[in-house]
C-alpha cells in the first residue's frame, strides 16, 4: 500500500515503468556493464519476452486460480541461479513480467 511505501518511492511496479521507458526509448542503452556489452530496451523486452513465455508454461500448473480463467501468480517465488551478466537484469525482469516474485 502507499502508506507502507517510505517516502519519494514510486508506487508504480519496476516492470511498468521500465516497459513505459522502453516504449519511449527503445533503442536507449538500458543495460551495460563494462568489458561485457551493453543492451537497448527493445533487447531486453524481446529477451525477457522469450523468458516470460517459457517461465509462464512452467509456473502455470503451480499457479492457484482465482477465477475461472486467470491463474493468480502472486503466491509464486522463483528462484534465480545466474552468474552477474547482462543475463541477469533479463531474468529478473522475465520474472517480474510473469508476475511471480
Amino acid at each position: 500500500t502507499s502508506s507502507s511505501l517510505p517516502r519519494g518511492l514510486p508506487e508504480t511496479r519496476l516492470e511498468v515503468l521500465l516497459h513505459q521507458q522502453a516504449r519511449r526509448t527503445p533503442w536507449q542503452t538500458a543495460l551495460a556493464m563494462p568489458g561485457v556489452g551493453q543492451i537497448s530496451y527493445a533487447t531486453l523486452f524481446a529477451a525477457a519476452s522469450k523468458v516470460t513465455d517459457q517461465l509462464v508454461k512452467i509456473l502455470e500448473p503451480h499457479q492457484k486460480t482465482t477465477s475461472k480463467k486467470r491463474p493468480s501468480p502472486k503466491c509464486l517465488v522463483v528462484a534465480l541461479l545466474i552468474d552477474r551478466s547482462l543475463e541477469l537484469p533479463v531474468a529478473v525482469l522475465a520474472v517480474l513480467l510473469a508476475g511471480a516474485a
